[in-house]
C-alpha cells in the first residue's frame, strides 16, 4: 500500500475510508467514500492512530496500514476508547473546582409563562468542575466540565457555547497560551452553574473555550466530538487513577448565549448529531449581531428549541408563546427583580447579561 496523506486521491483512499467507517462508526458519522483524503478523513485517521497507540501524524504509512489490515483481515472492531490525548489543566489557582451548595433565584415557572411581571423562587445546587487540555494544537483545546452533585450516570451531556470572545476583548493570538482565557469559564461557577445543577436533569455540562476565528467552523469539534466527549465523560466518572473507560454520549442538549448562537448553529449543522440531539437552548441569540443564526436554528430545529428572548410582547401573548417554548423576556417583566443582589438591572443591555444565570434552571428542564 502506498503512503497516503491529506490531498491524496484514488482507490486506496476509498479503501481507507471504507475501513475507517467499519472500524469506528460508534464514534463518528460515516465518511464519504469518495477517494479524496480531505480534512474529515484526516481527523478520522488521527482518531484511529490514537486508538492504535501510534503516532498521530495523520499520515497513513506502514504502521497505520498494518493496523488497518488487521481490521480488513479479521473484521475487527476496536474497543471504545479515547481517540484523543488529554491532561488535566493545572497551575491556575484561581480556577474554581467545587461549586458549593448555594441558594440562587429562578423565576416561578407559572409566572414566567402566564404573567407579565414574573415572581421569583429560591433554588439550590452544587457540583464539581473539572478542566482539561487537549494535547494538540487545535481548537477547541480547552474544556471545562461541570458535574452536578448526585449524578451517577455520565452519558447525558449539555454542551454550552459562550459568546464570541472578541466581544469581551480576547485575542485569538493568545489562545494557545491560555492567558486570561480561563476566565470565560465563569459560567460554570456562577449562578448559571448553580441553576444547571439544581435542575436535576442528570446531564453533565461541557463548555469548550472557542476562538472568534472558529465562529463559523467550531474547529475540530464537529468531526471529533464523540471521541472528545467520550474521554471527558469517562475521566470525570472514574474514581481511580489510570486510563478511564470512555463513555459514549446517549443524549445531547446544545445551548448558547448571545453571539454564541453562531457556534451552536455551525456545530449542529456539521456534527451529524442525528437522534442524539435531545434539545436546543437559545439564550437570546436574537439580541446579538448573529441573530440570523438564531432564526435559522429556530426554523430547522422546530419543536426542539427553547428560546429565552428579550422580545417585547403583550400579556395575552405570553401563554401561547410559552406553549411553543418561546419565552419573551422584555425589560418590563423584570421589575420585581431590580432590588435583588447581585444584579443591578437598569436597562435591556444589563438584563441581557443575566439571562443564562437566571433562566438556565427553567431552560434546562424544558429541554427534552
Amino acid at each position: 500500500m502506498q503512503l497516503l496523506r491529506k490531498g491524496s486521491r484514488g482507490v486506496e483512499v476509498k479503501t481507507l475510508q471504507e475501513t475507517l467507517n467499519n472500524a469506528a462508526l460508534q464514534f463518528h458519522p460515516a465518511l464519504a467514500t469518495d477517494g479524496i483524503f480531505g480534512i474529515k478523513t484526516l481527523a478520522r485517521v488521527k482518531d484511529f492512530q490514537a486508538l492504535a497507540k501510534i503516532a498521530m501524524d495523520g499520515i497513513v504509512g506502514p504502521q497505520t496500514w498494518s493496523a488497518l489490515m488487521a481490521i480488513l483481515g479479521h473484521n475487527f472492531t476496536p474497543p471504545e476508547g479515547p481517540a484523543v490525548q488529554f491532561k488535566r489543566l493545572s497551575g491556575i489557582a484561581e480556577l474554581k473546582k467545587t461549586l458549593n451548595t448555594q441558594v440562587v433565584l429562578a423565576p416561578v415557572e407559572m409566572s414566567l409563562i402566564s404573567e407579565y411581571v414574573f415572581t421569583w423562587t429560591s433554588i439550590a445546587g452544587a457540583g464539581k468542575i473539572h478542566y482539561f487540555e487537549l494535547e494538540e494544537k487545535v481548537i477547541p483545546k480547552w474544556y471545562g466540565v461541570l458535574v452536578p452533585q448526585g449524578v451517577s450516570s455520565f452519558d447525558r451531556v449539555h454542551l454550552f457555547f459562550h459568546p464570541i470572545p472578541a466581544q469581551a476583548g480576547y485575542q485569538d493570538s493568545h489562545y494557545f497560551q491560555l492567558g486570561n482565557w480561563w476566565k470565560i469559564w465563569h459560567y460554570l461557577s456562577d449562578w448559571m452553574g448553580t441553576q444547571f445543577c439544581a435542575s436535576g436533569t442528570r446531564r453533565i455540562m461541557i463548555m469548550p473555550l472557542m476562538t472568534t476565528g472558529a465562529a463559523q467552523s467550531c474547529g475540530v469539534l464537529p468531526t471529533r466530538w464523540r471521541s472528545i466527549f467520550a474521554y471527558l465523560l469517562g475521566n470525570v466518572a472514574s474514581q481511580s487513577e489510570g486510563s478511564p473507560s470512555p463513555i459514549a454520549v446517549s443524549n445531547l442538549v446544545v445551548s448558547s448565549f448571545s453571539s454564541g448562537i453562531s457556534y451552536s448553529h455551525f456545530f449542529m449543522k456539521k456534527a451529524g448529531l442525528g437522534s442524539k440531539l435531545a434539545g436546543v437552548i437559545d439564550f437570546d441569540g436574537s439580541f446579538s449581531q448573529e441573530r440570523h443564526y438564531s432564526q435559522i436554528v429556530s426554523h430547522h430545529m422546530a419543536g426542539r428549541v427553547v428560546r429565552m428572548l428579550q422580545l417585547p410582547t403583550s400579556t395575552q401573548n405570553i401563554p401561547s408563546a410559552a406553549a411553543q417554548n418561546l419565552f419573551p423576556l422584555p425589560y418590563p417583566r423584570w421589575k420585581k427583580f431590580k432590588r435583588f443582589h447581585p444584579w443591578k438591572i437598569a436597562n435591556a443591555y444589563q438584563l441581557h447579561g443575566t439571562i443564562p444565570q437566571t433562566m438556565m434552571f427553567t431552560a434546562e428542564k424544558r429541554a427534552k
